[in-house]
C-alpha cells in the first residue's frame, strides 16, 4: 500500500510465509536485507537507497519504506 502523498509503502507480508528451516519470515527481515544493502553498496546494484529515506517494521508482519522522492 502506498500512502496518498506517495512517499510512505507499507509493505505486508502474508503471515505464514516461513524460511526453508521453517522459522518465520517477518517484517524484521525486510528491515535487515535493506540494512544490509545500505552498509555495503556494493550489492545494492539499483541503487535503492538513493531513493529511500527509512526502512522499520511496525508489527512483525508489517515493513514501512519511506522514501525521499
Amino acid at each position: 500500500m502506498i500512502s496518498p502523498d506517495r512517499f510512505l509503502s507499507r509493505v505486508n507480508l502474508w503471515e505464514k510465509v516461513r524460511w526453508t528451516n521453517d522459522q518465520p519470515f517477518s517484517a524484521a527481515n525486510v528491515v535487515y536485507t535493506f540494512a544490509l544493502l545500505k552498509r555495503y553498496p556494493a550489492l545494492d546494484t539499483i541503487g535503492i537507497w538513493k531513493v529511500l529515506k527509512e526502512v522499520k517494521a511496525v508489527h512483525s508482519e508489517t515493513a514501512i519504506v519511506d522514501d525521499v522522492m
